[in-house]
């Protein structure tokens, strides 16, 4: 093998190598995707299941004591729940965000509202709630099951 194509060989190896290194420095790391819980309280007097939608695209169901989950990128969304008023919320970087489904009555008229809530009183009031059925998770945004975490019942001893 002559001298010169063994050089050109290895001159095509490195410049392939640095170009194949320089692409994989350069691809764009996918967003982080945030929490968003969907839930409606025991006292909310339908108790039937009710499309919510993100973005107009309906994402899960839910009903009365149920909650659910979107993992959405961090920007500003649209929420809202079939034939109610919609929220506008602005997902941040490692924050979750927490939605109660309620009712406003406007004089004769009632409608389904969502309230943005602190962090602290969404737990207390989600503490007794279920997550709901993989079927009603209509979208990739919305977990099958309940993610958060689950702790062991411990027994007391004495």
């Amino acid at each position: 093998m002559p001298l010169h194509s063994y050089r050109l060989q290895v001159l095509l190896l490195v410049s392939l190598v640095s170009c194949v290194g320089s692409w994989s420095q350069t691809e764009k790391k996918p967003d982080p995707l945030e929490q968003v819980y969907v839930y409606a309280d025991w006292d909310l007097p339908e108790h039937r299941w009710l499309d919510v939608a993100c973005d107009e695209e309906i994402v899960a169901k839910v009903k009365a004591g149920r909650f659910f989950v979107m993992n959405l990128p961090s920007g500003r969304h649209t929420i809202a729940v079939r034939d109610g008023i919609p929220i506008f919320i602005e997902v941040r970087s490692a924050e979750r965000s927490f939605l109660r489904l309620g009712r406003q009555v406007d004089g004769q008229t009632v409608m389904l509202v969502l309230s943005k809530m602190d962090s602290t009183e969404a737990n207390k009031e989600m503490v007794n709630q279920a997550y709901i059925d993989a079927s009603k998770a209509l979208a990739n945004s919305v977990p099958k099951e309940d993610p958060r975490e689950r702790r062991q019942p411990q027994l007391k001893t004495r």
